[in-house]
């Protein structure tokens, strides 16, 4: 009869650098004393890895994409007594207290008691080398907590994709991220091209077949990534595939607005697609070394990819049918996209006072506000919109979340 040690890689690796491991090495002397070493790599398949009749050692070295670290784990009874991390020369001395009776003696045996182990190595679902990637998604975040955990859990159970990378640089945002199984990248927020590219460049040793791009208050409906991926399987001059318009909704003293935006009307980028949701192919991605922004660029960012696109000879594919790009934005931070003119320059009456507004006019005419029918179709496509609206009252303090319950 074994015991079970259960032995999780996160415990003893930094989290910042768990995904950066391509494997690990136990080694460890078996029931009969017997030296045995063993290399285990992370798969989609295989989360956890069983060794059976570990007799009470175990040294865990992780390989890194440059470099090797050991990590000594003592496995003694049913809990691990000792962690240590040694250079790459360095070896435990002799007399290593191990606890307040036991010390480590010179043929590293620390049970007396014949007792037999199982040791399972588990990898956190951010550890996991996945293979045949079809789809990874990469989500920049500043602040936005209470909307993060709703993104990345429609990426990954709705959307279905591969991979989720987020891209941010608070310790409440990692929580959040490693939380909800996504992988997390410390970055600063500024420049954004900067931080953008940080994560598509990660993102390369996965070798995927396409890359997300969406925001981390932006939802794609669930029927857009089936119909976009085979779009570029189709044909491989295609650098992104997108649609022209967006839909938005809007959170502001405990008012709920929704609008639709058509997209760009202007001559330059009438052929362009809407930033949120666009599709890119590896053809693409290849091209550009993983890097879709200029480094400095803060704002403009889709016209920027857009002209990367043109730059390289790439195709901008343009779909138009019923899937749904949404964004979210709340009077609890600051959005990107200007809601207020969106809502309101899309009412005809508001227009007849403004015929000299240039700008909105070509900007933010193209587009309306929702009727009833169309706010019963959003909130069926995306139910959990009702769930964050609950957060955000509690966020901004309009109900306890005593009453949320």
């Amino acid at each position: 009869m074994f015991n079970i040690v259960n032995y999780d890689i996160s415990k003893i690796i930094d989290t910042d650098n768990i995904e950066k491991i391509n494997y690990i090495v136990v080694k460890y002397y078996n029931s009969n004393k017997v030296y045995k070493k063993q290399r285990i790599t992370p798969s989609l398949s295989q989360k956890t890895f069983s060794i059976k009749g570990i007799s009470s050692i175990a040294i865990v070295k992780a390989k890194y994409l440059n470099k090797s670290k050991v990590i000594t784990h003592i496995f003694n009874k049913h809990l691990p007594k000792y962690i240590k991390t040694l250079d790459n020369n360095e070896t435990l001395d002799n007399n290593e207290t191990l606890d307040n009776n036991e010390t480590l003696d010179n043929n590293k045996t620390l049970d007396n008691n014949k007792t037999d182990y199982t040791l399972k190595v588990s990898f956190p679902t951010n550890f996991e080398q996945k293979k045949n990637v079809k789809i990874i998604a990469v989500v920049p975040v500043y602040g936005r907590e209470p909307l993060l955990k709703y993104t990345i859990r429609r990426l990954i159970h709705k959307n279905k994709v591969d991979i989720v990378v987020v891209i941010g640089e608070s310790i409440s945002e990692k929580t959040i991220a490693l939380k909800e199984g996504a992988i997390f990248i410390k970055h600063p927020n500024k420049p954004l091209g900067r931080k953008w590219n940080a994560g598509y460049s990660f993102i390369k040793k996965f070798n995927p077949e396409t890359a997300l791009f969406v925001g981390s208050s932006d939802w794609i409906s669930d029927d857009w990534l089936e119909t976009a991926y085979n779009e570029i399987k189709q044909d491989e001059n295609i650098g992104y595939v997108g649609k022209k318009g967006f839909d938005m909704v809007d959170f502001k003293n405990k008012k709920i607005r929704y609008c639709r935006w058509l997209g760009y009307v202007s001559k330059d980028r009438a052929k362009e697609t809407i930033g949120i949701g666009r599709l890119l192919s590896k053809n693409f991605l290849e091209k550009i070394n993983f890097n879709p922004f200029p480094n400095d660029k803060e704002n403009s960012m889709d016209y920027a990819m857009y002209l990367l696109c043109i730059k390289n000879q790439f195709k901008v594919k343009i779909i138009e049918n019923d899937s749904i790009f949404l964004s979210l934005s709340t009077d609890l931070w600051i959005n990107k996209h200007k809601f207020d003119k969106h809502y309101l320059y899309s009412s005809p009456k508001f227009i007849s006072k403004e015929n000299n507004d240039d700008e909105g006019k070509a900007i933010y005419k193209n587009g309306y506000i929702y009727s009833k029918d169309d706010e019963d179709l959003l909130n069926k496509e995306f139910p959990e919109l009702s769930e964050f609206y609950d957060d955000y009252l509690i966020f901004s303090g309009f109900i306890s979340s005593y009453e949320k319950k």
